[in-house]
């Protein structure tokens, strides 16, 4: 009927997943999603034992095993079942186990990754310490460790809700390429923001009035800044 009355109807093309968005994202900056990585482990298993056709390739169901490995309240790592993609900081790791022409019967390995789709894979406090907790846990079980690194190094971020506040006292205000003295908020803003969020030193501009000279930036949330370097 619609095609009789000379209307054209599209149907709305489906949205993309979760997964697809960060394979587009990892794919954006030149890199593979993490959790790829683990499907291309198994190809290149099968294309290694396509070399051995003597040998009997085992079931591709215990080919190549992998459980995530996830960081409890407690600190401590455990193996667990989730989403794909449910991670909130930009490091990943699994224990796989896989089934070699040299191991037929499999060889446990740990598995680490950068996901760079979580704020470009740049290192902060957590998965600092999510680094150490995964590698000490293959050196406490004597087990290989691989690392796929892709990541931006160390995090430094930026109070988003400040830079709006931000003004620049310019040393020569007709002429900002002679460079500028400080950056400052007013008063009112000063007074606005989380009280030892920003570190600043009182004073006047030329009119007069009260502002705040920025001495450093704290912010309110952790691993933002200089931690991250430690």
């Amino acid at each position: 009927e619609e095609a009789e009355a000379g209307v054209m109807q599209i149907s709305p093309y489906p949205t993309s997943n979760t997964v697809q968005m960060k394979r587009a994202s990892a794919r954006r900056v030149g890199s593979t999603y993490a959790f790829d990585f683990l499907g291309l482990m198994e190809v290149g298993l099968i294309q290694q034992w396509a070399k051995h056709p003597q040998m009997q390739m085992p079931a591709s169901e215990s080919l190549f095993e992998a459980k995530e490995l996830v960081m409890g309240a407690d600190g401590e790592l455990q193996t667990q079942s989730r989403p794909v993609g449910s991670n909130k900081i930009g490091m990943l790791a699994w224990t796989t186990k896989m089934r070699t022409p040299e191991y037929p019967n499999g060889r446990e390995v740990i598995l680490i990754a950068n996901d760079v789709t979580v704020q470009s894979g740049s290192f902060g406090v957590d998965e600092d310490q999510f680094f150490f907790k995964a590698s000490e846990y293959a050196r406490e079980r004597g087990l290989p460790r691989l690392y796929i690194s892709c990541n931006s190094g160390a995090r430094i971020g930026l109070v988003e809700s400040l830079k709006p506040m931000f003004k620049v006292a310019f040393t020569d205000p007709k002429n900002p390429g002679q460079g500028f003295k400080y950056l400052y908020l007013t008063e009112e803003d000063y007074n606005s923001v989380p009280k030892g969020s920003v570190q600043a030193t009182k004073t006047t501009d030329p009119d007069g009035k009260t502002i705040y000279a920025i001495d450093c930036i704290v912010g309110e949330n952790h691993g933002i800044g200089v931690e991250n370097l430690r």
